[in-house]
């Protein structure tokens, strides 16, 4: 990574503002922003806009290329499409100027065009080539496109496809492939950051077991392949880098470096403590603690060049702090609430959590690690601080917590071949050895038993095999002429051909008839047999399944678009309200197309009010200004109708 270099002779513009020569970028987003408008990007948090230095921040050179092509090729017309529609020129949307106030003039129209993303193409109605029943994109077809766009060096559409909905881990089934692969097996390094930045799995395997790096080698393109791998540890590069300011040699199969931190005075036993409950917690846990602690970092390292800007006055600092991590809806309220808790923790409880994380992604991903020593300190001239060292060979933990210490007490030879093995895996090896001896016990108790019961068995089997002998070597006498008459022609004819047969031939228990019984003529107990032919209801019982999670999914959707709008209303935000209902129309609509499938009169019922609830929802708010309160109730009573009818209907279906 280094620093950008912005000899630049092109005189660029904030994408929101049109400020002149801007210093900050939103990476996801693909443009460039001013001081100002950054302030307001970095309140709406890392998922919404994730945004860096230009000047100051530490970048990789193809993110910063993938960047600046974007914001070149006119990325932001994708965020500000209706604006820029002369179709809508009466709508009384303007963008704001540079001199325009901070507040409330750019923030609303911040947050209008990235978190609500109210400028955003969503495609006509009528166009039914890109756009389905429902009114939605179609998220196959879109990601179809992207597999297709990103063999090639236009960005723009890549980004215009990914905004539409476009799945950048869409596994293209007919060819195999996700888009990350072919745009490593073409060489487009910036494809390959705009995938990354948006969610591609740089280690995600194809139909035939290659990942996007083995297609970048296998065409020849090193450098990227490389980068996909160290992006495959990006998470807990950052971490480290952040701690100790080095990062790991992955060329050489060195993917981590975790630093050594001094326990925290008195609290050293706090925080072994903490340790061991790190070590129990489960894999996704732990991964949303380190993810939460990379967004800990970035905003740290953000606010830190903020303060340092020395073309911002103290005002304009302290009025753009974010001095927590922003709510991130798609989160729940409780983990919401702990990510806002890491900004509480000093530099030196947060590094210590960090080394605390990264030692126990180590240790997960790479096993128990043999012990070695420490190594010496950091020194001045290493421009470290004095409490951290790395040790690439350092234990991750202590092997053995001190009490528990004398259960080696006794066994020295033991204690030195268990030194990497930790209490609690042991403990469970040495109850689980118990367990199995203790089986091993009744095992062997009930194969005495056994061998005594087959021994009677065999006798029993000898005795049915004498008796059964004695039976053959009586003669076969043919039934006098009156029973043979009363028996029919069949035992007669069957006669001559039993007294003909020798007594030490086998004997024949089943009759060609027995097959050809009706079902009448079987037993209970055995009942008629079925038919291999498989049951008819499997495809369709597979399907109402489907239907009730597809009808779940999109009144999730639905629920969500609802709260927009009270949050639009409750604020008094009101050019957000029309576009929030029309949201909502759109995901009645597709909820409608779905529900076609299983239409009874109760669902068709549901279904017409729902839709007249959300049109008169929407009718509501177009009609929307700032003195109409009673609009304002029945805007609520509106949405609460929506909410209602979508509730009726997941009901039904599940």
């Amino acid at each position: 990574m280094s620093r950008p270099k912005l000899g630049r002779s092109v005189v660029e513009n904030c994408a929101d503002c049109g400020s002149v020569d801007p210093t900050w970028a939103s990476i996801n987003k693909g443009i460039l922003i001013c001081d100002e408008c950054c302030g307001v990007h970095r309140t709406l948090g890392r998922h919404i806009s994730h945004v860096k230095s230009l000047r100051k921040g530490t970048w990789v050179p193809t993110q910063l290329a993938m960047v600046h092509a974007l914001h070149s090729n006119g990325a932001n017309s994708i965020w500000e499409h209706s604006l820029l529609d002369p179709a809508n020129s009466k709508s009384g949307r303007r963008k704001p100027q540079a001199k325009d106030p901070v507040k409330p003039t750019k923030a609303d129209f911040i947050r209008t065009k990235h978190q609500m993303l109210g400028f955003v193409y969503r495609g006509s109605k009528t166009d039914d080539k890109d756009k389905d029943a429902s009114g939605e994109w179609q998220e196959a077809d879109v990601s179809k496109q992207l597999h297709s766009s990103v063999r090639t060096a236009n960005l723009e559409t890549s980004l215009r496809l990914l905004s539409c909905g476009a799945d950048p881990n869409f596994l293209y089934h007919e060819k195999g492939t996700t888009p990350l692969h072919v745009a490593a097996g073409a060489g487009q390094a910036s494809q390959i950051e705009l995938l990354l930045i948006y969610g591609s799995d740089p280690g995600g395997l194809d139909s035939f077991g290659k990942t996007p790096g083995d297609h970048a080698s296998e065409a020849g393109y090193h450098d990227i392949a490389y980068r996909l791998l160290e992006y495959q540890y990006e998470l807990t590069d950052r971490l480290g880098f952040y701690v100790c300011e080095r990062k790991p040699d992955h060329s050489s199969g060195q993917h981590f470096v975790v630093p050594i931190s001094d326990s925290l005075g008195s609290n050293a036993q706090v925080a072994k403590s903490a340790k061991r409950k790190l070590q129990l917690l489960p894999n996704y846990l732990i991964e949303e603690l380190a993810m939460d602690a990379y967004d800990e970092v970035d905003r740290r390292e953000t606010e830190t060049i903020w303060l340092s800007m020395e073309s911002r006055n103290i005002q304009t600092a302290e009025r753009a702090n974010v001095p927590f991590l922003p709510v991130n809806s798609e989160l729940s309220a409780t983990r919401n609430q702990a990510r806002q808790k890491l900004g509480r923790l000093n530099n030196l409880e947060f590094t210590t959590l960090l080394v605390d994380i990264l030692s126990e992604a180590k240790r997960r991903q790479l096993g128990s690690i043999p012990s070695t020593s420490r190594g010496s300190r950091s020194n001045k001239e290493s421009g470290q601080p004095h409490t951290i060292d790395v040790s690439d060979d350092e234990p991750l933990y202590d092997s053995v917590p001190m009490e528990e210490e004398s259960i080696y007490a006794e066994q020295p030879l033991l204690k030195k071949q268990m030194s990497s093995v930790s209490v609690e895996a042991y403990m469970s090896i040495k109850e689980q050895l118990s367990l199995s001896n203790s089986r091993m016990q009744e095992l062997l108790t009930s194969n005495t038993n056994m061998q005594s019961q087959i021994s009677i068995l065999q006798d029993m089997v000898q005795k049915l095999v004498h008796e059964n002998q004695n039976l053959k070597a009586k003669p076969v006498t043919p039934p006098p002429p009156a029973v043979a008459n009363a028996l029919g022609p069949a035992s007669t004819t069957s006669t001559p051909s039993t007294t003909s047969t020798s007594v030490n031939d086998p004997v024949t228990m089943r009759s060609k008839g027995h097959v050809t019984r009706h079902c009448s003529m079987y037993e209970p107990r055995e009942g008629p047999r079925r038919s291999k032919t498989p049951v008819t209801g499997t495809k369709s019982a597979s399907s109402s399944t489907f239907m009730a999670d597809e009808v779940s999914r999109r009144s999730n959707i639905i629920t969500k678009r609802i709260q927009d709008v009270f949050r639009a209303v409750q604020e008094r935000r009101l050019e957000l309200v029309e576009p929030s209902a029309e949201r909502i129309v759109e995901a009645v609509q597709s909820m409608a197309a779905v529900c076609q499938q299983g239409l009874n009169e109760e669902v068709r019922l549901i279904i017409h009010q729902l839709t007249l609830s959300a049109s008169r929802l929407l009718i509501e708010c177009k009609s929307l200004n700032n003195d109409s309160d009673n609009k304002t109730q029945r805007i609520i009573q509106g949405a609460y109708d929506v909410a209602k009818a979508t509730k009726q209907l997941v009901t039904v279906f599940q």
